[in-house]
């Protein structure tokens, strides 16, 4: 039995239109002290299209016709965009990366869709931008969730743009009614406090360090950084993988689902989409579900730049790092070449979330190239083609500094995993080389701790711990 239609209870459907608004209480008799404060983030629970519109259209207006035409119409549809028709209708410069993700459980002969949202980002440097999340409204018929995200800048011009935001929700000055409303919270996890602006519309604030504070932090990240750390597996790629060495790693991490994912097609059913790009086909999924006993959170993706990047590219500066969902290494290499005839280049992907290890639930992935990742570099030769399609196993995160059993596993299973591809890859010698490297500091974003090695057709990324 399908359950795709995800949008809501009938009970809660309208007729699209916005509820009235409420705007809660403020206690004017004490004003909040927001000096020090920047802002992080403005949500807006179950918009309608047109107010999603208007918003891109007073903020980013470039990209306007983008979202109302290819964008919204995709998360309606369920289908991922179609990069050609999107590069064919985008006539502006200015460079944007986009990505839509769907995510859908499959198995136990259900279809069910646990989220679908599209983000963008402007890369644009000459003023500040926000970075967007724009999901189907699991509350509302027809409505949209939006997240506007704002990047570390300036205190005050990240005020001035929440302001402009504020005035297009009908809110007025952002500034005025943090200033009159109490601290409902704050999160121990990145110090910022939420306030409630009306029914649906909320803004996170963080207080900006001084440049006291601030280097204090960095002496602290650097201690802790040097402090006899070491490198561990944390992914591995495999280029143009065959289908034997997709099985095979897959089997390497649990053979039942293993048997269960290749017998019912889904294994080959994501390589072929990734090499294609085609769309999502729902059929094909309904004939996969049916012979799954075991259910998996699958995310399908798409994303593209559109405009023209200058200089260096933005991944490789780390500006992908966001405040927001962390997951999200989300990233291939995107270059747009001035000839309106050049050939598109997206990226598209399928991940299959929580196949089960002796680690813990890992992601196996598959993408039409490889995503770029800002770490050190050790590279053997023959170098890694990150053009071509990747197999990717992803193994669960780290929680707290692992103990001697638990890095052993960890290098274990990815030394047997490697050990079908290029049984001359020697884990320990590469380890020990990372460890000699040491930390590096990356770009505007304090030290890094991941570090890549490639040798012919396996690139692994590792982390520090």
């Amino acid at each position: 039995m399908s359950e795709f239609d995800s949008r809501g209870d009938p009970r809660e459907r309208n007729d699209g239109r916005d509820d009235h608004v409420r705007y809660p209480q403020f206690d004017l008799s004490v004003p909040r002290e927001i000096e020090r404060e920047r802002v992080v983030s403005l949500a807006v629970r179950a918009a309608s299209p047109e107010l999603v519109v208007n918003l891109f259209s007073s903020i980013s207006p470039e990209i306007t016709h983008i979202v109302e035409q290819h964008l919204l119409p995709s998360l309606e549809s369920g289908q991922l965009f179609d990069p050609v028709a999107m590069v064919r209708d985008y006539d502006a410069l200015s460079p944007y990366w986009l990505r839509q993700e769907r995510n859908l459980f499959l198995g136990k002969g259900r279809l069910r869709e646990l989220g679908h949202k599209v983000s963008l980002y402007d890369w644009d440097k000459t003023e500040l931008k926000p970075a967007w999340d724009v999901a189907r409204s699991r509350r509302r018929l027809n409505a949209l969730d939006i997240t506007i995200s704002f990047p570390d800048g300036g205190r005050e011009s990240s005020w001035i743009l929440a302001d402009r935001i504020g005035d297009v929700l009908g809110l007025g000055s952002v500034r005025a009614r943090v200033r009159r409303s109490h601290v409902e919270g704050q999160s121990q996890a990145d110090g910022s406090f939420s306030a409630q602006l009306a029914p649906g519309i909320a803004v996170s604030t963080r207080r900006q360090e001084t440049p006291e504070e601030r280097a204090a932090i960095d002496r602290d990240l650097s201690d802790r950084f040097r402090s006899n750390l070491s490198w561990l597996p944390k992914t591995i790629e495999v280029s143009e993988p065959l289908y034997g060495e997709m099985r095979s790693a897959l089997s390497a991490l649990d053979s039942d689902d293993a048997a269960a994912l290749v017998g019912s097609g889904m294994l080959r059913y994501a390589d072929r989409l990734v090499l294609s790009g085609e769309s999502v086909r729902e059929e094909r999924l309904g004939q996969i579900i049916r012979k799954m006993e075991k259910g998996f959170s699958v995310v399908f993706g798409r994303s593209i730049a559109l405009g023209r990047f200058e200089g260096t590219h933005p991944l490789e500066e780390g500006l992908v790092n966001r405040a927001v969902e962390p997951n999200e290494e989300l990233a291939s290499e995107f270059e747009q070449e001035e000839s309106p005839s050049q050939e598109v280049d997206s990226l598209t992907s399928v991940e299959i979330n929580g196949v089960p290890s002796r680690l813990g639930e890992c992601t196996v992935s598959f993408h039409s190239a490889s995503q770029e990742v800002f770490a050190s570099e050790l590279r053997d030769v023959p170098s890694f083609d990150k053009d071509k399609p990747v197999l990717e196993v992803k193994f669960p995160d780290l929680v707290k500094r692992p103990n001697e059993v638990e890095r052993n596993q960890r290098t274990g299973l990815a030394r047997q995993i490697c050990a079908d591809i290029d049984s001359q890859l020697n884990l320990d010698t590469v380890a020990a080389e990372l460890d000699r490297m040491g930390f590096e500091k990356g770009p505007e974003h304090g030290f890094v701790r991941e570090a890549q090695y490639s040798r012919g057709k396996i690139k692994l990324t590792f982390e520090g711990a």
